[in-house]
């Protein structure tokens, strides 16, 4: 991960599956371990609105691997992307774009 580590706040990261290489990519203000324990919650109780787990359990159901039945975090691999140096006035400049 280079100078980014898990407590790097404002990051950009990607999680890519380790079965099929989609990736979700997203950014937190906060640390990374925060973010990651974030994504690891709604896998661990199969929440059906997160992303990571409902793509994960697509894999499950079409497995055919006689082990693989509950889908969870280590089934990503984690990569930072870049750390994140914005003021006040990027994120004024963001949320004005997606108005």
């Amino acid at each position: 991960m280079g100078d980014i580590d898990c407590s790097s706040s404002n990051v950009s990261y990607a999680y890519q599956c380790y079965f099929c290489n989609k990736q979700y990519v997203d950014e937190t203000s906060t640390s990374l371990r925060i973010r990651a324990n974030g994504h690891r919650f709604p896998i661990e109780r199969k929440h059906r609105l997160s992303s990571l787990y409902t793509h994960l359990k697509v894999h499950a159901d079409n497995s055919s691997l006689p082990d693989y039945n509950r889908p969870s975090l280590g089934d990503y691999i984690l990569m930072s992307i870049e750390q994140i140096h914005s003021s006040v006035s990027d994120w004024q400049d963001r949320i004005n774009r997606l108005k």
